[in-house]
């Protein structure tokens, strides 16, 4: 899928994402969910293995999240899964 308007705005939100590394591995987001405003500033911080890594490495796709029904990551109301890694 191409959108030439893609993104236009920024926005980011993590809907019901639930992630593992491998498959015979323990889930290591479990639920999460937040939005991140339109050239909004944020940071985040926490004990070392609460995940912080694993939510940056799932937005560049670097792993995919489980596939849950309307879970997703959408920039601008778009799932990320629906453009290809190019």
């Amino acid at each position: 899928m191409k959108n030439n308007n893609f993104p236009n705005k920024g926005e980011i939100v993590y809907k019901n994402i639930y992630f593992k590394y491998r498959d015979n591995l323990e889930l290591v987001l479990k639920g999460i969910n937040f939005k991140i405003g339109s050239k909004e500033k944020i940071g985040c911080v926490g004990r070392t293995g609460s995940g912080k890594s694993s939510l940056l490495q799932i937005l560049f796709r670097m792993y995919e999240i489980e596939n849950l029904n309307e879970s997703g990551i959408f920039i601008d109301g778009f799932n990320i899964k629906d453009y290809g890694l190019h």
